[in-house]
């Protein structure tokens, strides 16, 4: 009885040892070009893949921001440079529940942050950019609250909250600009 279960353990082992050497092929579930890298495969005349914008690549390198505590970078104050509530008829039409649209522009240093909020409803529907002179700003993370949104196609960071914010930080890989005292009323 010991010498069949021996026998049948070492064909087993055979068996795997032919099936790890073997190239992919059906017994893997791989059938056809599944198993050749894509550099290898025929033109089949469909779409080719295409490679990642440049603006892509740099907001990819903005991810760490999204989780890494920015306590030691340098801190930059910005400003209020424009706010389309301090002109004309913007007073009687903050408490409008539908449609009502406030534009901002904040600045510190060469930066600017341009925000445009439009009221629907019981909410708020935001869309920010982060640009740099005349260059827009795309590896950054917006910190809105306890909030981190990364910068989306375009350089544009877009949320819809009931809150308004307060206070806004844009996370930088070497620094961060702080917008805070921002008025709703």
């Amino acid at each position: 009885m010991k010498k069949a279960r021996s026998a049948s353990s070492n064909s087993r082992a055979a068996r795997r040892r032919r099936r790890s050497a073997a190239p992919p092929g059906p017994q893997d579930g791989l059938t056809g070009d599944q198993g050749r890298p894509h550099s290898e495969l025929p033109d089949a005349g469909g779409i080719k893949p295409v490679p990642p914008s440049k603006d892509a690549l740099q907001r990819l390198l903005a991810i760490p921001l999204l989780c890494a505590d920015q306590a030691s970078s340098e801190r930059i104050a910005g400003r209020l440079a424009l706010d389309s509530w301090q002109h004309g008829p913007a007073i009687a039409l903050r408490d409008v529940a539908d449609g009502h649209v406030r534009r901002l522009r904040f600045e510190a240093g060469r930066y600017v942050l341009e925000m445009l909020a439009l009221r629907t409803g019981q909410k708020w529907e935001f869309t920010a950019r982060l640009r740099h002179g005349d260059r827009v700003v795309h590896a950054s993370v917006l910190r809105i609250g306890e909030r981190r949104l990364l910068a989306q196609r375009g350089g544009y960071f877009c949320w819809s909250s009931s809150a308004v914010p307060r206070k806004l930080a844009v996370l930088l890989l070497e620094k961060q600009l702080v917008f805070d005292g921002i008025l709703w009323r």
